[in-house]
C-alpha cells in the first residue's frame, strides 16, 4: 500500500449503536460512522512469488476479512498478468 498503516471499516456507529451490517435507509445513515480496523502497512508486493511472502499486516487483514465475511480468499492478485496471481 506504500503507508505506515491502512484501515478497514467492519463496523458501524450510530444513534441506535453498533452494527457489523451496512443499511441504505436513511434511519441508518444519519450520523453513522465508520469503526476502523487499524493495520501495519507494506511496501511493494509485485515481486511475492507465495502468500507466505506478504508483510505480516497484509496477512493478517486477510484473515480477519475471512473471519468477518465467513468466506475464504483464494487468490490475491498483485499486478494485471495472468502469473500475478497468488494463490492462497
Amino acid at each position: 500500500s506504500g503507508s505506515d498503516k491502512f484501515k478497514i471499516c467492519y463496523e458501524y456507529k450510530n444513534k441506535n449503536g453498533i452494527s457489523k451490517n451496512f443499511d441504505r435507509e436513511d434511519d441508518f445513515l444519519r450520523g453513522v460512522s465508520p469503526e476502523y480496523k487499524c493495520y501495519s502497512g507494506y511496501g511493494g508486493i509485485k515481486d511475492s512469488k507465495s502468500y507466505g511472502d506478504f508483510p505480516s499486516g497484509l496477512i493478517k487483514s486477510i484473515s480477519d476479512f475471512e473471519e468477518f465475511t465467513s468466506g475464504k480468499v483464494v487468490g490475491i492478485s498483485i499486478g494485471p498478468e495472468r502469473e500475478q496471481l497468488i494463490i492462497k
